[in-house]
């Protein structure tokens, strides 16, 4: 019996020795006796941690999948569930869970049925989930990189915080040269790359622009850059990571245009922000909880900034990463189970760099899951 027409499930327990293959027959009978049969590939794994992780994120994407809102012609549809009436970042990151999977608009819709499910994303984010708004120059410089005098932002709430997130899901389509195909005339027809274009244009128009004389400051007397909930509010390094997260791969994949003051001025806040091993949230005395989840979002700005591998290595990020290369610190992040902090964690030393064995003696590789 089927009441969604997109959980079309059924399960079955299958034994046998450590790889043994199965293909098992799935029929699909409808009201007037139709039917239809599909074969899908069984193996018999061995239960380790390898096969735990495929097994969660097969079973986290069939959920996605299954609960996507879907009513052709509804505003929302192709969302996802909101978080505080926010849609745009749930929307984003469930996208691209799907993306990197493998599950892209570019594929086969006949043989991946996500392809539709990436496809009804990606189209309520252009049709209600971002919007456009006017831009010009400030204190900084002139954030407009393509001249058009806007900038996207992700539409429902707190901008700064969600923006990042779209951007990331529209980069790891892999497709920049796809057209939005719904939505205003400010969407509809462009590039993704120029849309990632003028959301990098927001960052550089709302980043925050004031100036200290704070010792802390690397370039003293100088801009501090950072952002928060709303755009040029005094930063906090939890909402700053988003920036970071989103202008990261749009940079070094797509190539877009970011100005180097806005690299400079956020290099500024984390000298600010920084002290002994740590980046704290909204200066250097606060530390959300230690600092388990600011000190890697402060590392993943660097990344940003570029200050993470230069020679020799930066001190900031030296000293954050020497804390988690610490076992005893190593076992204390672990044992606090903050999502939050272990995705900003993961993020840092992803977008950090492979291949380069963490200091300190810890037998860990930046780029390991």
């Amino acid at each position: 019996a089927v009441t969604n027409q997109y959980a079309i499930e059924t399960t079955h327990s299958y034994t046998g020795s450590e790889g043994t293959l199965y293909t098992a027959t799935i029929t699909v009978t409808d009201l007037e006796g139709r039917s239809h049969s599909d074969t899908y590939p069984v193996i018999i794994r061995a239960q380790n941690i390898d096969t735990e992780i495929n097994i969660a994120i097969d079973d986290g994407l069939w959920w996605l999948h299954k609960n996507q809102y879907r009513n052709p012609g509804d505003y929302y549809h192709g969302r996802w569930t909101s978080y505080s009436s926010y849609y745009a970042s749930p929307t984003a990151s469930a996208i691209q869970a799907f993306e990197i999977n493998g599950h892209l608009q570019i594929g086969d819709v006949k043989n991946d049925p996500y392809v539709e499910t990436v496809w009804n994303g990606m189209d309520f984010l252009f049709r209600g989930g971002l919007n456009a708004v006017n831009i010009g120059t400030h204190a900084l410089g002139n954030p407009d990189s393509n001249g058009n005098g806007i900038g996207i932002q992700a539409a429902d709430g707190v901008p700064p915080y969600q923006t990042g997130m779209v951007m990331d899901a529209l980069v790891s389509s892999q497709t920049p040269g796809e057209l939005a195909r719904v939505g205003s005339v400010l969407f509809v027809g462009r590039p993704y790359r120029d849309i990632v274009q003028d959301m990098e244009d927001m960052y550089a128009a709302g980043i925050y622009t004031g100036k200290t004389t704070i010792s802390q400051l690397n370039n003293r007397n100088d801009f501090i850059g950072g952002w928060r909930y709303n755009w040029g509010d005094w930063p906090d390094n939890s909402a700053s990571q988003w920036a970071a997260i989103g202008i990261t791969p749009a940079e070094k994949n797509w190539k877009i245009t970011v100005p180097a003051w806005v690299k400079t001025s956020n290099d500024n806040w984390l000298w600010y922000s920084f002290t002994g091993n740590k980046f704290g949230y909204t200066n250097t005395g606060d530390g959300n909880g230690s600092s388990i989840a600011t000190r890697p979002s402060g590392m993943v700005q660097m990344v940003m900034n570029g200050k993470h591998n230069l020679d020799p290595m930066d001190p900031r990020w030296v000293a954050a990463e020497g804390f988690f290369a610490n076992a005893a610190n190593w076992t204390w992040f672990l044992s606090n189970e903050t999502y939050y902090g272990w995705y900003a964690f993961t993020k840092a030393m992803r977008l950090g760099g492979k291949g380069e064995t963490l200091r300190n003696g810890f037998n860990w590789f930046r780029g390991n899951d």
